[in-house]
Parts: C-alpha cells; structure tokens; sequence
C-alpha cells in the first residue's frame, strides 16, 4: 500500500504550461502542461533514491501528485493527462483555472469564428517513501 504524501519525502515541485490553440481540447492542454512540467529537470537522483531497477520500474514507493488548474476542469480525461508520466503512482486533481482566451479567425481553417485558446497549469509534486 502506498503511503500518503504527507508520510514520504518529496523529491522536487515543478510547473508548467500547455495550450491547445484550434480543438479546444483541455485535457490536451493539460497533458501538454504536465509535460512540460516534467520536461524542467532531469532528476537523475531518483533512480537511487527510488531504486529504480533495470525495467524502469521504482522498487521504493513513489507518488506522483498533479494538480491541473483549466478553464474546465470536469472535462480532464485524468488517465490521458497521466500517460505523460512514465512511472509511480500517479494522482491527478483538476481544478478550475487556467485560461480561455478567444483566437485568431484564419480563412483557410476553413471555420466560422475564431476558436477560443485554451490554457492548463498544472504543479508536478514527486513523493518518494525513503523508509
């Protein structure tokens, strides 16, 4: 059984952005956001720290803690956004925030209106169990 955060170590906090400029898809967006999150640091302590062993897998209990802010957070397809995170157990919250912005109107897009811009943060919090 995996540890509650407050009981493990945390390892780093990182954040990012993700924008998802013609569909209109948040949890795009979102995914985008956690990538490049992760994408800031290389964290090459956690492979001893974690006991990372030779199938990539942790032997050491590790938490993945998302939070993703978007203009629509009930629309997040959470286990999308998670893909993106290649090992741990991962946890995602999404919250209201972000930002919807209206577009740029281009003819040969070939659509009515400008579509609205959609903008995710999210917070990457890595946990690991050192005990």
């Amino acid at each position: 059984m995996v540890k509650k955060k407050e009981e493990m170590k945390k390892f780093f906090t990182e954040f990012g952005m993700g924008v998802d400029l013609h569909g209109q898809d948040v949890t795009k967006a979102a995914a985008r956001a956690v990538k490049e999150a992760i994408s800031w640091r290389s964290p090459t302590g956690i492979v001893d720290l974690a006991n990372i062993n030779d199938k990539g897998e942790p032997t050491r209990d590790v938490l993945i803690d998302v939070i993703v802010a978007s203009p629509y957070p009930d629309e997040v397809n959470a286990e999308e956004v998670l893909k993106v995170i290649p090992y741990g157990n991962k946890q995602l919250t999404s919250i209201k925030g972000g930002l919807k912005t209206k577009g740029m109107y281009l003819e040969r897009m070939d659509k009515p209106e400008a579509p609205d811009y959609i903008i995710a943060l999210a917070c990457v919090e890595i946990y690991i169990d050192l005990d």
